[in-house]
């Protein structure tokens, strides 16, 4: 017992510390997570066109540089005879496929009612028609159920990831309270 009386109190500061961290990294979780409102099939308008130009463009500078991180990038196309630009994320299913595999004529489907908005149209449904591809490589083909399916999935996971963050702020602050407690009986001088 005497060993105890030289330590002194336990330091409370890194459960709070923990706690704290754990809140702001839960808010932004649910915050960027929290399932959106995606557009509903009959939202939709088909756009067909020969591929004009292909670009893997990042998310944040919207540029080429740093094109290669797929968690960051998107592949833009543009089609011969037909206005605006056609945004397919790194979010969405099959990605790779999309932006390394895909050439030809395409039909895309897009929110109908963001046409001639002058923003790039983000692509819910693909499929590729392209004769001189050869048989072992499949055409581009991605539903629109797909890619809701994979979007609703990576949400859903991200907010329990939230969630479960929220769970171990509780946790750090109910040990930050018991260790004050259990300082509270404690000598508080080093003798």
């Amino acid at each position: 017992m005497a060993m105890f009386e030289k330590i002194g109190p336990a330091p409370i500061w890194p459960y709070f510390f923990l706690a704290a961290i754990a809140v702001v990294l839960a808010i932004v979780f649910l915050a960027i997570w929290l399932p959106d409102d995606y557009p509903t099939e009959s939202e939709l308008k088909k756009v067909s066109g020969e591929i004009k130009t292909i670009a893997i463009r990042n998310e944040i500078s919207k540029t080429s540089a740093g094109a290669m991180l797929p968690a960051i990038a998107s592949v833009y196309f543009t089609l011969k005879g037909v206005d605006g630009e056609f945004r397919y994320p790194s979010t969405h299913p099959k990605y790779l496929l999309v932006s390394g595999y895909t050439g030809g004529t395409l039909d895309v489907w897009v929110v109908g009612s963001e046409i001639g908005a002058g923003a790039p149209l983000t692509i819910w449904q693909i499929l590729e028609h392209n004769p001189s591809k050869p048989e072992i490589y499949e055409q581009t083909s991605i539903t629109y159920q797909e890619i809701i399916d994979r979007l609703t999935s990576a949400n859903r996971s991200m907010v329990v990831a939230g969630y479960w963050l929220l769970a171990a702020s509780g946790v750090f602050t109910l040990l930050g309270f018991g260790v004050r407690m259990w300082n509270r009986g404690r000598p508080h001088r080093l003798e």
